[in-house]
């Protein structure tokens, strides 16, 4: 009871911060000279991409941010931006937070599959112990915190089955965070009265959400192989990247329902300045420092695979 009660006061939260929003909506100062410089927000996880696009286009200003911060900000009408390379549907998720769109268009450039990197070792202890002998992410919320010896395998040494996974207020977070819970209900259909209807999820939940906090666990997972985590959730464009001289050591495993990770350019508001950061989308310097981080140019899903921007921001750090 415990758990659907904590699932329902969730997604009340999310009405009640759209309700409060709603009631107060942003006003945001329009930049009324179409030739003055742009200023392009970059989520933390794409602050080489930024980098690049800064340094050809010295013109073009650019900061770089976790991606709620820039969503509160915006909804608040206390952001400068002009346009916001992100992920999406980040930019659905801070539209949710007021009662005017801030974002109507936004240009996909690049994607890469979520995916979770276990050490070998350990991925094949755990394996046999999930439905169908595959890891997901229902089978890792459901056994983080458990010793490694209660498995056939397991060594003391291991210690407790631990998960890293990037903050919530993280751009990537949210995504990989988005498809645990389309792993824990085997589907990408889902609607709020779900989360709260499903007598297992609020502790589940509980126990995955836990995971999240961690600025970019990839980098420490690889760093310390196999004894800082268990198993993590990156792109794959970051785990081609930093995987280094580890990929014998390491199981990358795609988890069901699949899901995809879309950089995009969206730009604020409309008029003359939107049209200049819809032509940024293009510019070569970001899509070859994207391609040398590992992301593909161009290849864009008809569907990410993640919930809809509903339940994305029931589920985010933005309702408190």
């Amino acid at each position: 009871m415990l758990a659907v009660l904590a699932a329902v006061v969730m997604i009340t939260g999310a009405v009640l911060i759209r309700s409060r929003l709603d009631d107060n909506p942003p006003k945001i100062a329009a930049k009324t000279d179409p030739s003055g410089p742009l200023t392009i927000v970059c989520v933390t996880e794409l602050q080489a991409e930024c980098d690049a696009l800064h340094a050809a286009q010295p013109d073009v200003n650019t900061r770089v941010e976790d991606a709620a911060t820039t969503a509160d900000a915006l909804a608040k009408g206390k952001s400068d931006a002009d346009g916001w390379l992100t992920m999406e549907p980040w930019p659905e998720i801070a539209n949710g937070l007021v009662t005017k769109a801030i974002f109507t268009s936004s240009t996909p450039i690049a994607s890469s599959p979520l995916v979770i990197a276990m050490a070998k070792e350990r991925e094949v202890v755990l394996a046999p112990n999930c439905a169908g002998g595959v890891i997901g992410w229902k089978c890792l919320g459901d056994n983080v915190g458990r010793p490694w010896t209660d498995l056939t395998g397991g060594v003391t040494a291991w210690g407790n089955i631990t998960v890293g996974n990037p903050r919530l207020t993280s751009a990537t977070g949210m995504l990989l965070y988005g498809n645990a819970i389309t792993g824990y209900f085997g589907r990408t259909d889902i609607a709020t009265n779900d989360l709260a209807n499903d007598s297992g999820f609020g502790a589940w939940n509980t126990t995955m959400k836990s995971t999240f906090s961690e600025s970019d666990p990839f980098l420490d997972f690889v760093a310390q192989l196999p004894t800082k985590f268990g198993a993590v959730g990156a792109t794959s464009a970051e785990e081609q990247t930093n995987i280094g001289v580890h990929t014998a050591e390491v199981t990358v495993v795609n988890p069901v329902p699949l899901a995809t990770a879309v950089v995009e350019l969206a730009p604020v508001a409309d008029g003359a300045r939107a049209q200049r950061v819809e032509q940024l989308a293009s510019a070569a310097s970001m899509m070859q420092t994207l391609q040398q981080q590992g992301w593909t140019i161009g290849q864009i899903p008809a569907q990410t695979g993640l919930p809809s921007p509903d339940v994305m921001l029931a589920l985010s750090d933005l309702v408190r």
